[in-house]
């Protein structure tokens, strides 16, 4: 250390001696703050931390078990090298502190962000920090709130430190109040003032002159002055001020008339028998705007000003602890994304600070109303009202919210599902209700959504049933007992057999062969989506690349999950496995449902049209039972619709499921789209389809799913047309779930 670094470290060590901090118990101004930035930024650790010249004292702390640690592994002695805030996004890969032992053991820092704490004579005496296990991004405002509460501390600091010159006496509070930005007075017995510094004078509006010699009441509002004479009263009998030594929060009244929040810190002094009081004020007009802030952002969406998810789990916690009974509802918006799709984010917002102004109409105080995050509310209702009651209070909340959202020329709607659970029948603690709660909101949006569910012991049942199947199919995916079934597509002009469906089997050790009925829903929702649909789409263009060799033309389906159409590189993927496998373009067509399309954002569809113009056939599969429109059917780069075998099964003997397959057969004519039907189990069926003009089928009419062996030596060994099932009679067993 050279001489001038060693100087300016000398001065500093000895203004952080003058604070008179180091080593002395937990204060609660000071906790208050560390625990405003923990909950602002969600940080597991904050810290106000100062730093001597061997180690660094955490003054106040949250989520660190040590008082302090040796200040040579420390990131604070880094970050008071400098006034700007220091973050360190990941320390693993900071050469700084990757081999730290705050970062390889305990508390395993990953990520740190710091901001110096600076007296007014410039000096860096510690920090206001937060840390996380985890890495994270920190924004240029998350680094201006960091410095606003690092400048909260240093004044409460600053304020400790004045109150103990202050206490020593007259002479000491005087010398201090020529250079401090804090109004200070001293007063008689009587309470007249004998001194006011220039600060004093600039908060109250006062010439000097005209404070001295006056009553200290004349700062008071006129309702406070009589209890002020009782205590000066009570001072001049023997008794001692209960505000001496305390630092407490009043109002003033400045020259003009004006009021304002104010801090005062008084001191006592004996002279010639008689007290005499020293006085430290502060107007907190500022102070009070920017911890209100700092709370908002604390407790608050700041979006639509409802309580956050950490203002909301904080008060379940309590009611939980203190209420006999209470409600809990979360709410979950329908078709939201679409009107971020369509409108884009700002018009999101908008629509979610009406929803939220809607459910707060809906459930006032002492209900709460919260915004967890994205398009999901909550709401909790203490001492509830009955069961019915609270029903008929969510529909009103679906109904409310169900009108149209007007935002500039725009009319929007959405919808809102709503699950509820309640305590104490059903869970007595916070993660128990909420996930509860949760299972009743998933009811309700899989029975139909824009309805209300309760929790029920059955959905629990369920759920751990889902998660011993998603288990079973994790060990099913690494020990590879997933299969490929195929089912015939023929043309209907000559009965041939032109392409097949790939079809997904589970071949369950104990339990057998499992079509998709038995396990798809939760595959689809499951992580194991994507590389189950990886390795589908895999296995059924090798196995479609050996098929073209025998029949140049041949083409196969394969159904893409949802997690594919989310993933974003789709694309690549299709051209990677086309490449791997030597599958003709041509020979591949992927089948999409129409619900899940019209949730795609325009880069998929882009993605859709570049996979499309290689060659790849689209096929939108299930048509007429979602909610696609005709005008997303023109935008689409679809080649081929399927007509859902719901309506094909009773189009014979049934005028609206025959309409609805007519209509999709003109639409696929003048489109210029190909169109399959599916569920084709009778004669009937084919001479229904074939008048109609459609130009290939699928069904079991033509052949059950089958093994990639048996599918091979029943229709590709020679173009013999597929011989039909029993002519008039479905085949056994009905038509089997794809």
């Amino acid at each position: 250390m050279d001489h001038a670094h060693r100087r300016n470290e000398e001065r500093r060590l000895q203004a952080l001696l003058s604070y008179e901090v180091l080593d002395t118990p937990p204060e609660e101004d000071l906790d208050r703050l560390a625990r405003l930035g923990a909950r602002i930024f969600r940080a597991p650790i904050a810290l106000i931390s100062l730093l001597d010249e061997h180690r660094q004292f955490f003054k106040a702390r949250v989520g660190m078990a040590t008082a302090q640690t040796r200040r040579d592994i420390s990131f604070c002695r880094h970050a008071i090298e400098s006034d700007e805030v220091m973050v360190v996004p990941d320390a693993s890969r900071d050469p700084r502190f990757a081999g730290n032992p705050l970062v390889t053991g305990q508390p395993h820092i990953r990520f740190y962000a710091g901001a110096p704490l600076r007296t007014p004579e410039g000096e860096r005496i510690g920090t206001f920090c937060v840390i996380d296990d985890q890495p994270r991004e920190f924004s240029a405002c998350d680094s201006e709130i960091l410095r606003e509460l690092s400048a909260l501390s240093m004044d409460r600091l600053a304020l400790r430190r004045l109150q103990s010159e202050a206490s020593r006496g007259p002479e000491r509070l005087q010398r201090l109040a020529a250079s401090s930005p804090d109004g200070m007075l001293c007063t008689d017995a009587q309470g007249r003032i004998t001194f006011a510094n220039a600060a004093l004078c600039r908060i109250f509006g006062y010439d000097g002159q005209a404070l001295l010699g006056s009553g200290f009441e004349m700062l008071i509002p006129e309702e406070g002055r009589e209890r002020y004479r009782r205590a000066l009263l009570r001072v001049a009998a023997g008794g001692t001020p209960t505000m001496v030594g305390r630092t407490v929060e009043q109002v003033g009244q400045r020259a003009d008339g004006t009021v304002f929040p104010l801090e005062l810190s008084l001191s006592m002094w004996r002279e010639n028998g008689q007290a005499h009081f020293g006085g430290i004020i502060r107007d907190l007009s500022q102070r009070r705007a920017l911890e209100q802030r700092l709370f908002r952002l604390a407790h608050l969406d700041p979006l639509t000003e409802l309580a956050n998810r950490e203002a909301f789990g904080q008060r379940l916690d309590h009611l939980l602890a203190h209420e006999a009974q209470l409600a809990l509802l979360l709410v979950d918006l329908d078709n939201f994304k679409e009107v971020n799709d369509d409108h884009g984010h700002h018009t999101g917002d908008l629509v979610l600070r009406q929803v939220g102004h809607r459910l707060r109409e809906i459930f006032p105080a002492p209900a709460m109303v919260a915004r967890l995050g994205g398009d999901e509310f909550a709401v909790l209702l203490p001492q509830p009202p009955s069961r019915q009651r609270l029903s008929e209070r969510a529909q009103q909340a679906i109904q409310a919210i169900a009108l149209p959202i007007e935002v500039g020329p725009l009319r929007l709607k959405v919808g809102a599902s709503i699950g509820a659970a309640l305590h104490p029948w059903h869970g007595s603690t916070s993660e128990l209700l909420m996930g509860n709660a949760d299972l009743a909101l998933y009811k309700a949006k899989k029975e139909g959504r824009n309805i209300l569910r309760f929790f029920v012991s059955e959905l629990r049942d369920a759920l751990l049933q889902r998660r011993k199947l998603e288990a079973e199919l994790n060990q099913a995916y690494e020990q590879g007992q997933f299969e490929l079934y195929y089912q015939p597509q023929v043309s209907l002009r000559s009965r041939e057999v032109v392409s097949c469906e790939a079809l997904l089997r589970w071949r369950h050790p104990v339990r057998g062969l499992q079509t998709p009925a038995q396990f798809l829903d939760v595959l689809e929702a499951s992580p194991l989506a994507l590389p189950v649909g990886i390795w589908i789409l895999r296995t059924a263009c090798s196995q479609a690349a050996r098929w073209r060799a025998m029949r140049p033309d041949f083409r196969i389906s394969v159904n893409l999950f949802g997690a594919q159409v989310q993933d974003g590189r789709l694309s690549r993927l299709v051209q990677d496995v086309l490449a791997e496998t030597g599958l003709d373009p041509q020979g591949l067509e992927l089948e999409i449902t129409e619900n899940t399309l019209i949730h795609q954002s325009s880069e998929f569809l882009g993605a859709l049209e570049r996979i499309q113009a290689t060659g790849v056939g689209i096929a939108l599969d299930d048509y007429g039972t979602g909610y696609a429109s005709l005008s997303l059917l023109k935008r689409l780069p679809v080649t081929r619709l399927k007509i859902d075998r719901s309506f094909v099964h009773d189009a014979t003997h049934n005028k609206e499921d025959a309409a609805v397959v007519r209509a999709i057969l003109y639409l696929g004519r003048n489109f210029g789209l190909n169109v399959v039907a599916e569920g084709v189990e009778t004669l009937s069926h084919e001479a229904f389809l074939r008048r109609r003009g459609c130009d290939h089928a699928q069904g079991y009419l033509y052949g059950r799913p089958q093994s990639a062996a048996q599918f091979e030596q029943r229709y590709l060994g020679s173009r013999h047309p597929a011989e039909p099932a029993q002519a008039g009679a479905p085949a056994p067993g009905g038509q089997a779930p794809s």
